[in-house]
């Protein structure tokens, strides 16, 4: 397995723990912050890799997810 799939596995796993601890439902935004660091290290591997339009790409969506989670449910 390659390491965004690990990262990925440990991502469900700890948000469902979360989830079971809390009797809640909302571990969406511990999914999607999780989601957006993946992609935030992917970009940051694709630009050291010299591919660097699909790793700013990859950096700026990564951002994307992570402002429109603190917009929604921090603010």
């Amino acid at each position: 397995m390659g390491k965004l799939s690990i990262t990925l596995s440990i991502a469900v796993i700890i948000t469902s723990i979360y989830s079971t601890l809390t009797d809640s439902d909302s571990a969406l935004p511990l999914i999607l912050l999780f989601l957006g660091g993946i992609v935030l290290t992917t970009g940051v591997e694709r630009i050291k890799e010299g591919r660097k339009k699909l790793g700013f790409g990859n950096i700026l969506f990564g951002i994307f997810i992570w402002s429109n989670v603190a917009w929604i449910y921090f603010l």
